[in-house]
């Protein structure tokens, strides 16, 4: 499945945390509720809820649509709730938590990925293998996989990733894809 995380960048009005906390997490509700009600074959499923973000296993033929869901569904949703702020969000997708890429909505049709081959290349994989949707993308995936750049060295990994993971790429690349 693929992993999305929602995270506050912005908040037009200052308010306590506790009471943007609480709005947020109303947010976070509505989003799965909404995903029950549009009788999503596997809706929304948090695994991770923090005061400021939420992660969420999300059908991958749904990726197209995350924007405008969380749109409708996250930021419209809690600017009715009390001081009525809108919370603007990074929308994150990716394979795991630590492989999460900002995903950019080009158009209804179009999203695009940046950063390290590694990840994108998990991105890729799932997208071009699901079934349920009929996707284009503009790198090859032999093209993605050329352009990685590993840190094969223990010790320079840990000194660039600042602290311990099995694997580092420091490229960084580009990826658009569009729902037919």
């Amino acid at each position: 499945m693929l992993v999305q995380r929602y995270s506050l960048i912005i908040m037009l009005n200052i308010v306590k945390i506790i009471g943007t906390s609480s709005i947020m997490a109303c947010g976070f509700m509505n989003n799965i509720r909404e995903s029950l009600k549009e009788n999503w074959k596997q809706p929304l499923q948090p695994i991770i809820v923090v005061h400021d973000s939420n992660t969420n296993y999300v059908p991958v033929e749904r990726i197209f649509d995350m924007r405008s869901f969380y749109d409708e569904y996250y930021t419209k949703y809690c600017s009715t709730i009390g001081p009525g702020i809108f919370l603007l969000f990074d929308l994150l997708a990716g394979y795991s938590y630590e492989t999460a890429k900002e995903m950019k909505q080009i158009d209804e049709d179009t999203i695009e990925f940046s950063g390290d081959a590694y990840s994108i290349l998990k991105i890729y994989d799932k997208i071009m293998s699901c079934r349920s949707i009929k996707v284009q993308c503009d790198k090859t995936r032999k093209w993605i996989e050329e352009q990685k750049m590993m840190i094969t060295d223990p010790i320079d990994r840990f000194i660039r990733e600042e602290g311990c993971n099995m694997t580092k790429d420091i490229s960084n690349i580009t990826v658009r894809f569009h729902r037919e």
